[in-house]
């Protein structure tokens, strides 16, 4: 699925391997994102499975599309 964030902020984290205080990971943020970033477009676009963990940091309202229902759309508007 494509995920298309239409309000809040979602955040992008890997977690480190050198974990120096084991009460609380050691967490590096890649990228926060919010309103009209899209998540997951690349593997969406090669209908590949993501295995990527986002975190919503706020109250998230997101719009997601389906690879078929893409290609339903694209058959009827050829110029998308």
């Amino acid at each position: 699925k494509l995920i298309l964030v239409q309000d809040g902020i979602v955040e992008l984290s890997v977690k480190l391997n050198d974990v120096v205080n084991t009460d609380t990971p050691n967490l590096f943020v890649i990228e926060r994102l919010s309103r009209g970033a899209v998540i997951n477009f690349q593997s969406f676009m090669m209908s590949d499975i993501s295995d990527t963990d986002f975190k919503c940091m706020t109250k998230v309202s997101a719009f997601t599309l389906k690879y078929d229902a893409l290609i339903k759309v694209s058959h009827k508007y050829p110029d998308l």
